[in-house]
Order: C-alpha cells, then sequence, then structure tokens
C-alpha cells in the first residue's frame, strides 16, 4: 500500500507516513537529566523530609537519635557479635 498512514513502530521511534515522531525519545532523554535531588549547589544539604527546613541553615532540625524501632532487635544482635570474641573456625 503506497502512501499508508498507518505508525509503523520501530524500537524507539515512530514513523507516520513520512515524518519520525520524536517526541517520545526526547521527552525521555529530558526526563534522564533531571536531577533526582535537585539543589541549588554542589555542597547543599537540601531540605529537611518531615518539616521541609533548609538544612544549611538548621541542619539539626528534626534529628531522631532514637532510630527506627524496627531494627532495634538487628541493633541488639550486632552489639552481641561485636562483643562476643571471634569463633575459632573447626577443622
Amino acid at each position: 500500500m503506497a502512501g499508508a498512514t498507518q505508525p509503523i513502530p520501530t524500537e524507539l521511534l515512530t514513523v507516520v507516513g513520512e515524518h519520525l515522531e520524536t517526541a517520545p525519545l526526547v521527552a525521555e532523554q529530558v526526563l534522564l537529566e533531571v536531577p533526582m535531588k535537585p539543589l541549588c549547589r554542589a555542597d547543599c544539604l537540601g531540605l529537611c523530609p518531615r518539616c521541609g527546613a533548609d538544612r544549611n541553615l538548621t541542619p539539626d532540625c528534626c534529628r531522631d537519635e532514637r532510630g527506627d524501632a524496627r531494627w532495634e532487635a538487628l541493633g541488639e544482635l550486632r552489639d552481641r557479635l561485636s562483643a562476643s570474641p571471634p569463633s575459632q573456625p573447626t577443622r
């Protein structure tokens, strides 16, 4: 069929008639270049995920020294393993 206007999918681009649809490829490349964590400068600490404060001005705004209670059992295991002398391998 000469002059068919049906889209012909290729690996990355779609050909419609005599036009090459590059919009999806360009959009993907733009999104890949957007930083995952946009910062004002390279040494910026970012914003606090809890209160939104600028961590450069108040780095200890929401610091919770307790940690997450769900990790306590692993912390206790770590402490027990580090306190006990290393065992000698048996032969």
